[in-house]
């Protein structure tokens, strides 16, 4: 099976990095925002989005994104998500398929770089 390889960075450097982890798609009431893949991937970005900013930093300076899956057949969804939330200079990534705390079907790590 051929693969294409991701957008994404090979590498980035890091300086002060600020490093987010154990990001779902759960709601401000902490209820999970959906049953579906797509709304719950959604809302953890808009998730990491909110820490983004509350750490005091641009989501232009993520630097890596692990993402895990509960169902790797979600892996192309994903990764169109993915390709719409960094249109430019990607972050580098990892997708791995985990065995998530129910009943979430993706959860983030990511690293974001200092100013």
């Amino acid at each position: 099976m051929a693969f294409s390889k991701p957008n994404c960075a090979d590498f980035v450097t890091l300086k002060e990095p600020v490093l987010l982890s154990g990001i779902v798609g759960v709601t401000d009431e902490w209820e999970c925002s959906g049953d579906d893949f797509s709304t719950q991937a959604r809302q953890a970005f808009a998730n990491a989005k909110r820490v983004v900013d509350e750490a005091g930093r641009r989501w232009e300076d993520v630097a890596f994104v692990r993402a895990f899956l509960a169902d790797i057949t979600h892996y192309k969804e994903y990764s169109a998500l993915f390709d719409e939330m960094f249109t430019v200079s990607p972050p580098a990534r990892t997708t791995v398929q985990a065995g998530l705390v129910g009943p979430f079907l993706v959860e983030l790590e990511i690293t974001v770089n200092g100013n």
